[in-house]
């Protein structure tokens, strides 16, 4: 994570200044003991998107935004988007891709048993929830809209908090 975030913040702007992120997990859910004791990949999504959205509340200039999904793939090789506890222990293997807001793949993490092609399917379908690509992307029948139209939107709200002063006159 550590990598990924250096990659994406203009440190060059802040010469001789530490910037320091502390992601901490206070409490997992009751059912997460259903999952792979020693993965961290289904944290793995949350924790970077909480950490890119500090950096964007703190003014941090960033080189692009990132968004991050958990896609399982099961048995029958029918991937799910951010699964369930019970979803992750049943699957056959659980990928974490982070993609810039250039469509790039920046975080590419997977455990269990796949091949190429599973990797490839998990990785669209991951690139689909993520990346806006033409209209936005239905995540879910709620109607929620993909995470770069989210976190543009948290952008675009910080931005016009931080111009508020200048409207006001």
């Amino acid at each position: 994570m550590t990598n990924t975030l250096r990659h994406i913040i203009l440190t060059h702007l802040h010469p001789r200044t530490l910037i320091q992120i502390t992601v901490q997990i206070l409490s997992v859910p009751e059912d997460v003991s259903l999952t792979r004791p020693s993965s961290h990949l289904p944290a793995l999504p949350a924790l970077l998107q909480s950490a890119v959205l500090a950096l964007l509340s703190a003014s941090i200039p960033l080189s692009q935004t990132l968004t991050s999904t958990l896609v399982s793939l099961d048995y029958d090789n029918k991937p799910t988007v951010t699964p369930s506890a019970k979803q992750i222990a049943a699957a056959k293997s659980v990928h974490v891709f982070a993609f810039s807001s250039f469509g790039d793949v920046l975080v590419a993490e997977s455990e269990g048993s796949f091949g190429v092609e599973d990797w490839e399917q998990a990785c669209e379908e991951a690139r689909r929830l993520c990346v806006k690509e033409g209209e936005s992307v239905i995540m879910e029948e709620d109607g929620r809209v993909n995470l770069s139209d989210f976190v543009k939107g948290a952008v675009g709200g910080e931005v016009q908090k931080a111009n508020a002063w200048r409207n006001a006159g």
